[in-house]
């Protein structure tokens, strides 16, 4: 019964991820591959949902960030990519 409960936890977030007003993305630690975008991050960027999918997420970061902000999203990601986060 446990694990019905967190199968419906488990549905009931990624249903709020995907139908939230903001942008959400997951990456996989493991591969450096997006895992899954919602559409409003698809939306942010003017691709569709599974070009993002199909692109590397450094490329996306690249040319979704502000110049003036790269140095600050690089350091979250290396702190992230360290466990920090």
């Amino acid at each position: 019964m446990r694990q019905d409960g967190r199968e419906n936890d488990t549905e009931h977030l990624r249903r709020a991820a995907e139908c939230a007003p903001i942008g959400i993305i997951c990456v996989s630690g493991a591969t450096g591959r997006y895992v899954f975008v919602n559409e409003a991050f698809a939306r942010m960027m003017l691709r569709t949902q599974q070009d993002i999918l199909n692109t590397d997420p450094y490329e996306i970061s690249i040319h979704g960030t502000h110049p003036d902000d790269r140095l600050a999203s690089r350091r979250a990601t290396e702190r992230m990519a360290q466990g920090e986060m």
